[in-house]
C-alpha cells in the first residue's frame, strides 16, 4: 500500500541540525547524534561531489547557528519527492536491491582516508551507544510482554530468552569477517525508500516505477553485502515473498 503520491519530479529540501557540544562536555548521546550527524553529511557530500548514481538527497550547504551560548551545525540536501510503501514487493525489493548495488560496488580504496577514518569512527561512537541502552531497552520489552502485549505473541515466555541470546551474539568480534567490506546503508528498509511512477511505463528500464530517494543515512559503516538486504527483506517484504 502506497503513501501520499506527489507530482513526479517535484524537489524539496531537508534539513539536518545537530547541537554542538563542548568535547569536554559531551557524554556517549551526543557523541552519538554528532557521529549521526557528521556520517549522514559526509556520505551526501561524497555523493554529490563524485556525481554517483545513488538515489538519494544532494548536498546544498552546511552552516552554523549560534543562539547565545548554544551552536548549532547545519546540513541541508535536495531531494526529489517520492512515496512510500509499507511493505515492498518482489519487483520492488528488487529495484532497491538494483539501485543500493551502486553503493555496495564502490571500492572503497578510491575513497579519501578522512572519509574512512571518519566513517569508522562515527558508526563506532553509534554503536556504543546502542550497546549502552540495550539493558533499558529490554527491560521495557520484558514489562510490555508480561502486561497486555503478551497476548500478541504465540509463545510470549520464550521472546526474551531469545532476544536476550541475539543481543548477546551480536558482538562484532564474534561474527564472520567478511570477505569483502563494502559501504553498507545501516538501516535499509521500505521506511526509507520513496517511489515515483516511472514515465516511461517501464520501458527502457523494465520496472514501472522508480526509486528516488533513500534516506537516513546516519548508520552507514563497512560491512557484510549482504546486511543491507537481507535487513530490508526481513523487515519490508510483503508476507507472501
Amino acid at each position: 500500500m502506497c503513501v501520499g503520491k506527489p507530482k513526479s519530479g517535484e524537489q524539496s529540501y531537508r534539513v539536518y541540525l545537530v547541537k554542538d557540544e563542548k568535547e569536554e562536555d559531551l557524554k556517549l548521546e551526543d557523541a552519538a547524534k554528532l557521529a549521526a550527524f557528521f556520517n549522514s553529511k559526509f556520505f551526501h557530500e561524497t555523493v554529490t561531489s563524485n556525481n554517483l548514481a545513488i538515489p538519494c538527497g544532494r548536498f546544498e550547504q552546511s552552516f552554523r547557528i549560534d543562539d547565545g551560548d548554544i551552536s548549532y551545525l547545519v546540513f541541508v540536501t535536495r531531494f526529489e519527492k517520492g512515496w512510500r510503501a509499507r511493505e515492498l514487493s518482489e519487483n520492488e525489493l528488487c529495484l532497491v536491491a538494483e539501485k543500493i548495488g551502486a553503493i555496495h560496488a564502490i571500492n572503497t580504496a578510491s575513497m579519501s582516508p578522512e572519509f574512512l577514518r571518519v566513517v569508522e569512527e562515527n558508526y563506532e561512537n553509534i554503536q556504543n551507544y546502542q550497546t549502552s541502552i540495550e539493558p533499558q531497552l529490554l527491560k521495557i520489552m520484558y514489562e510490555a510482554i508480561e502486561g497486555e502485549l503478551a497476548k500478541y505473541f504465540s509463545l510470549p515466555n520464550e521472546v526474551m530468552p531469545r532476544l536476550e541470546k541475539i543481543v548477546a551474539n551480536e558482538d562484532e568480534e564474534e561474527r564472520p569477517t567478511p570477505s569483502e567490506r563494502v559501504v553498507c546503508h545501516g538501516r535499509l528498509t521500505a521506511d526509507n525508500c520513496y517511489f515515483k511512477e516511472n514515465l516511461d511505463k517501464g520501458g527502457a528500464t523494465g520496472h514501472p516505477i522508480e526509486l528516488v530517494d533513500v534516506t537516513d543515512w546516519e548508520n552507514i559503516h563497512f560491512g557484510d553485502v549482504a546486511c543491507d538486504l537481507s535487513n530490508l527483506i526481513i523487515s519490508s517484504a510483503e508476507p507472501s515473498i
